[in-house]
């Protein structure tokens, strides 16, 4: 494996660039515009990954989950949305309100949905 390998697949490569998505965001929605941040949010982070994984068969299956779970986060979305435009609900509420709504939701494709089309 050479340098340049080992440096990408090294945990703290991967967590350098995902604090690095992390800041660009919050750094684009304070200084630039809510939709150039919006765009970097939407970026398929659950991609990146893949580049590291070494198993086919696993990319297939986190390629599959992802899409599945994708749909959790734009119901998140959508929640949140829904919450903010109440006037008398504060904005961290309705983030915090709408980060449980995808733990519980997460947690239950997790254990209850099972393995679906992809073995």
């Amino acid at each position: 494996m050479t340098s340049i390998n080992k440096i990408f697949n090294s945990l703290l490569f991967q967590f350098l660039l995902g604090g690095t998505l992390v800041s660009g965001i919050t750094y684009l929605a304070n200084n630039v515009s809510a939709r150039a941040a919006a765009i970097l949010v939407a970026f398929p982070i659950g991609l990146i990954p893949l580049f590291f994984l070494k198993d086919r068969n696993k990319e297939r299956k986190l390629s599959f989950d992802t899409t599945i779970t994708n749909v959790l986060v734009v119901l998140t979305y959508i929640t949140l949305d829904i919450l903010l435009r109440q006037e008398n609900i504060l904005s961290k509420y309705g983030v915090t309100f709408s980060m449980l709504f995808w733990v519980v939701a997460g947690l239950f494709i997790y254990h209850f949905a099972g393995e679906v089309g992809i073995k």
